[in-house]
C-alpha cells in the first residue's frame, strides 16, 4: 500500500491513497468544511471502523441485526514520551446476544488488521527522500 501525505496549510495535510483522499487538522484557507480530526483521532478512528467492519462481516454471515452498531474508543495516554499507552474499544450493537454469540463477535474483533499490527507491533523507519527522486504521483496503486 502507498500513501501520499501532502501539506495543505495551518495544521491541514491531504492523505490520498487509490484515488480516495482524507483531510486532517485545520487549514488557513477558511474553508472549515475541510477541516478534520487531528492525526492521532483520525488513527484511533481508523481502529474502531477496522474493528467495525470485522464486526459487520460476522454479523451479516450469521444474520444479526447490525444497524445500530457502534465501537466506541476511549484511551490512556503517558508523557516523556508523550504517547498512548492503551486503548479501550467497546461493541455496541444494540441487539440482544447470546453469550456464545458475544465470545464470537469479540473473537471476530480481535482478528482486525489495525488491531493485529498495533498488538504485534511493527518497525517504522523514517529517513529523507532522496532529492534525485521524483515526487510520486498521489494517484500510484501498490
Amino acid at each position: 500500500m502507498y500513501v501520499l501525505v501532502e501539506y495543505e496549510g495551518g495544521t491541514r495535510f491531504r492523505a490520498t491513497a487509490d484515488g480516495y483522499t482524507v483531510t486532517s487538522g485545520k487549514g488557513t484557507d477558511g474553508d472549515v468544511s475541510r477541516d478534520s480530526m487531528n492525526p492521532t483521532q483520525l488513527w484511533v478512528g481508523a481502529l474502531g471502523m477496522c474493528i467495525a467492519a470485522y464486526v459487520l462481516g460476522y454479523c451479516n454471515n450469521h444474520d444479526l441485526p447490525c444497524d445500530d452498531l457502534t465501537v466506541e474508543i476511549d484511551r490512556e495516554t503517558a508523557q516523556a514520551p508523550s504517547r498512548m499507552t492503551r486503548l479501550e474499544a467497546k461493541i455496541r450493537l444494540g441487539a440482544p446476544l447470546s453469550e456464545k454469540q458475544r465470545r464470537a463477535i469479540l473473537q471476530v474483533a480481535d482478528h482486525c488488521y489495525i488491531h493485529k499490527s498495533m498488538k504485534q507491533g511493527m518497525e517504522v523507519d523514517i529517513a529523507f527522500a532522496d532529492a534525485s527522486e521524483a515526487q510520486p504521483s498521489a494517484g500510484r496503486h501498490d
